[in-house]
């Protein structure tokens, strides 16, 4: 299972990045995220477990995920791989890009590679397509959201 979500935002690059990385905070500016707990930090590495809705309608179906999340300031990335949870085994990157036009690039690569060819079809059909992708574009039009809000670039 291989997904990529995108989104541009019109914020400083360093102030995405901090939105990005600072996922503790993450329920306080993403709706969705019903919490988001560290159970180690050291440095630039945490041990966090993660908890948010998936809306189907009037249906909340709540998921959670532990990951061993890195933080890596210098290229504007955020790594993850996920240690439990169904998504287990999933790598994760967040690639912050400056655009030249001042706006910010956020691609969240989601990668999971199962060997049983049925049960990667479910991961590729069901959780990929409804859970993470889903989720995904949800917490990068809130990224968006929050950083915009704190003001936006003008172009120039």
């Amino acid at each position: 299972m291989h997904t990529a979500n995108r989104i541009v935002i019109n914020a400083d690059p360093e102030l995405v990045y901090q939105a990005a990385s600072q996922t503790t905070n993450w329920p306080a500016i993403l709706p969705h995220y019903r919490y988001v707990t560290s159970f180690y930090q050291g440095g630039d590495v945490q041990v966090v477990e993660m908890s948010a809705n998936r809306d189907f309608g009037a249906f909340r179906y709540p998921t959670w995920w532990s990951s061993i999340q890195w933080n890596e300031p210098t290229q504007r990335r955020v790594r993850y791989r996920h240690v439990g949870g169904i998504t287990r085994g999933m790598e994760v990157v967040w690639h912050i890009t400056p655009l030249p036009n001042g706006h910010v690039q956020v691609i969240i690569d989601h990668a999971l590679h199962k060997r049983n060819p049925l049960v990667a079809l479910f991961y590729e059909l069901v959780v990929g397509r409804l859970f993470v992708m889903f989720i995904a574009q949800r917490t990068l039009e809130g990224v968006k959201r929050w950083c915009e809000e704190r003001g936006a670039r003008t172009e120039g």
